[in-house]
């Protein structure tokens, strides 16, 4: 839902550039192209380039063309998202991205705890509250890591001595945090502790990705609506000199 809040504006601004980016492509810029072609002048490379984005966005086949691929590539992308292999592969791609990678790590860890807080506070064993908390977590490293947790427990290992071979899913702070926990046997609260540090982290960095894409997209924006006016005012004043 943070998510989701934060990047609300940044998409609007988005879609209507977007939209307002394709009108000017379909209704305006085909007639200044006309122009240019009826007085037979050189054109420059930008508008030439500009030319052809005009015919490719009026084009009806390229529209037609579009409202095929777009179905194709959602349908791909959420089978894709179904198998648990391709999930799992994506969902590591996605980790490595700045900002998107920590907010989802620190997103499925703060799932990851609360649910293990509720579990182990209803009086479920701690396997138990594991293989919950790893579904509840929404994240597929989490869900396959939790299977390997049961065959730890069974060769002795606890939950904290497993966290630290697989630091780089759980993280250092929750690994100390739950090791704690196991020494003072109060486990359940280490989770309590961690649930909030993970909301807060996620906030942080909600905001961060909010602030960051807001000056992008204006600055794209800007500099599309600049080419698109360079493109239309230098064959202008070519003409005019030749005059």
């Amino acid at each position: 839902q943070r998510v989701k809040g934060a990047l609300t504006y940044p998409l609007l601004v988005l879609v209507v550039s977007m939209l307002l980016t394709l009108s000017v492509f379909t209704l305006v810029l085909p007639r200044f192209m006309n122009i240019f072609l009826s007085l037979g002048a050189e054109l420059p490379f930008l508008t030439r380039i500009v030319m052809l984005i005009t015919k490719i966005a009026t084009n009806p086949g390229s529209w037609v063309l579009h409202g095929v691929l777009l179905p194709v590539m959602f349908y791909t992308a959420r089978e894709a998202w179904s198998d648990p292999a391709s999930r799992l592969r994506l969902f590591t791609v996605m980790l490595k991205f700045p900002i998107l990678g920590p907010i989802l790590q620190f997103a499925t860890l703060a799932r990851f705890c609360a649910a293990a807080r509720l579990s182990l506070a209803t009086g479920l064993d701690l396997l138990g509250s594991v293989s919950l908390s790893a579904q509840a977590s929404g994240s597929p490293l989490i869900e396959q890591n939790a299977i390997e947790f049961r065959q730890n427990l069974a060769g002795g290992l606890s939950l904290s001595e497993h966290m630290r071979q697989h630091e780089e899913i759980y993280g250092r702070f929750l690994t100390n945090l739950v090791a704690a926990g196991e020494e003072a046997a109060s486990v359940e609260a280490m989770f309590a502790r961690a649930e909030p540090y993970f909301d807060e982290e996620v906030k942080h960095l909600v905001d961060m990705l909010g602030s960051a894409l807001e000056p992008i997209l204006l600055l794209g924006t800007g500099l599309m609506v600049g080419l698109i006016l360079l493109s239309i005012f230098m064959p202008m004043y070519s003409y005019l000199n030749v005059l």
